[in-house]
């Protein structure tokens, strides 16, 4: 059989997932309360599964499909069907092609009315986006979020929940940032998906190679999952290629030399070793670590015989002499997991630490801040050529070579400022909201007089807000007002010493925050982009 195993041997049960358990009733909950929830249901719009590639996201959605009994009807994207031209004398104006962004509007429109001719009435179903069509392109996007907000809408006929599947959401998807904040939180779900266990990585290949009465040896299966970096997927391909590349009775050195040509990571650099790149800043002549390979040493020996000097420059620039760089930015831009924004916070995350003086500490800050103005503020403004800028910019500041001292690579706190920074706002508007309830209290009323607005409320009311913390429930405002009265994001910079591991996952380590008992309101309580309803009894939810 020339079937890839991923497809051959794709997990139909929640036994042979390779997701932990929590994580598959998390979604589970969703998509019951979505389908059949009478009074969640109309909350439960956009369920958005984020996570690095291979961690069993869509594989979830499709086993928790058979189990709960509800069909999919999933967006792809097509080649476009436009017509080609050779010479500009055959052009035709009045030939029409799609844009790229109507054939999913018109997709989303049909889907969200429609029901597939080949399952029953009585199935309910899902929309799944996956293949998301090119969002950077600005009338794309605009189309994409308005077929998002037309289905979020509050409407009298049941329209099918959505789900929207993006993976490396923590590198590349500053796009999760935008559908999440899209609805608010009350509407949208965002369980993120972590890397496959080892325990349980090990067990799933073991069920699959048990189908195939296939037994490799221990290391053999242990070296694999170790190289996967989480990924199953890419360990599934491996042991499949592997097999095939390895002849029967031939162990040993044969062996792990397949196994080491097969584990190489063809999706692209992992983010740590493009940091080591641009930061260790290699050039030829380098002398070796002290712990390297010989066979490292020879290969940079071999690279250095193929690199060309520079030419030489003048006395009154001879300060930006430098040897020739090891480190070929075409490639690694090529094969980068993120793009030159991101890559500038991870550098301003980690940079000091390989410089010796602050000449060179200057260098590289000009740089990430030549970098941050390039093109202006708008996306479709920004310097092409940023990347390159930027890493050239940065191992030309950095010394050569570059001391070592055991280095750390850290994640940027930007994100989780960022988060607490959004946390913050929906405390605020939590605030405004019991304010125009509660106008009957004398102190608030006598402020009331205009209608606050989000600086009035996070610069004048924070000490009347803490002060009914401790009375009675009744007057009690909103917990989430802690998010901004307790100016909790300036007690420290907690996400600046989380490392960076070999697999880019952000987690949270902010507490969660205790719950008192507050009262909303009198009476109803609707919050216009999707909140609660007293009626809706769902106090403990």
């Amino acid at each position: 059989n020339d079937s890839l195993w991923v497809d051959l041997y794709e997990p139909t049960t929640e036994e042979e997932l390779a997701v932990h358990v929590k994580k598959v009733d998390s979604v589970r909950t969703w998509f019951r309360e979505a389908l059949t929830g009478d009074k969640l249901r109309k909350y439960r719009r956009i369920l958005v599964l984020t996570g690095p590639a291979g961690t069993g996201k869509t594989s979830t959605v499709k086993v928790l499909a058979r189990e709960m009994g509800f069909d999919i009807m999933e967006w792809r994207n097509e080649a476009s069907a436009g017509k080609a031209y050779t010479d500009w004398d055959d052009y035709d104006p009045d030939d029409y092609a799609p844009s790229a962004h109507e054939p999913f509007s018109t997709f989303m429109s049909r889907a969200s009315r429609c029901r597939d001719v080949f399952s029953s009435n009585a199935r309910p179903h899902i929309i799944l986006l996956e293949d998301l069509p090119n969002i950077l392109h600005a009338g794309t996007q605009q189309s994409f979020h308005e077929s998002l907000r037309s289905l979020v809408q509050p409407s009298d006929v049941v329209l099918p929940p959505i789900v929207i599947i993006i993976s490396d959401a923590g590198l590349r998807g500053t796009e999760f940032d935008e559908v999440g904040a899209m609805h608010g939180r009350d509407t949208d779900h965002h369980p993120s998906f972590n890397p496959i266990a080892p325990t349980l990585m090990t067990r799933a290949l073991k069920g699959m190679l048990a189908k195939r009465s296939q037994q490799p040896s221990g290391e053999f299966l242990d070296t694999l999952v170790a190289t996967s970096n989480g990924d199953i997927r890419s360990a599934i391909m491996a042991l499949q290629f592997a097999s095939v590349a390895t002849k029967p009775g031939k162990k040993g050195k044969s062996d792990r030399a397949v196994l080491e040509a097969i584990t190489r990571r063809e999706q692209g650099l992992v983010l740590f070793h493009l940091l080591g790149k641009i930061l260790y800043n290699k050039r030829k002549g380098d002398p070796p670590g002290k712990s390297q390979l010989q066979r490292d040493i020879q290969k940079e020996k071999d690279l250095d015989r193929t690199l060309k000097d520079p030419p030489p420059l003048p006395d009154w620039l001879s300060e930006h002499d430098r040897k020739a760089s090891r480190v070929d930015v075409d490639a690694i831009y090529a094969d980068a997991p993120i793009d030159s924004s991101l890559l500038s916070l991870y550098i301003h995350q980690n940079y000091t630490p390989f410089c010796e003086d602050i000449d060179q500490c200057e260098g590289v800050s000009e740089w990430l801040s030549w970098v941050d103005s390039s093109g202006g503020e708008q996306w479709y403004q920004a310097n092409p050529h940023r990347f390159h800028l930027l890493s050239l910019g940065t191992m030309h500041s950095l010394p050569c070579p570059v001391p070592r001292k055991g280095h750390k690579m850290f994640k940027p706190y930007f994100f989780e400022a960022l988060n607490k920074e959004k946390e913050a706002h929906d405390g605020v508007r939590d605030v405004r909201g019991w304010l125009e309830v509660r106008s009957f209290v004398v102190l608030i009323t006598t402020l009331l007089q205009d209608k606050w607005s989000r600086n009035d409320v996070v610069t004048s009311l924070g000490g009347v807000l803490k002060a009914r913390d401790v009375g009675p429930p009744q007057t009690r405002a909103p917990p989430t007002h802690r998010l901004f009265t307790n100016m909790s994001f300036a007690r420290g910079a907690e996400g600046g010493d989380e490392q960076l591991e070999e697999t880019d996952a952000v987690i949270s380590s902010e507490p969660a925050m205790e719950d008192q008992d507050w009262d909303a309101g009198y009476g109803t309580q609707d919050k216009k982009d999707g909140g609660w309803l007293e009626s809706d009894d769902i106090e403990d939810f």
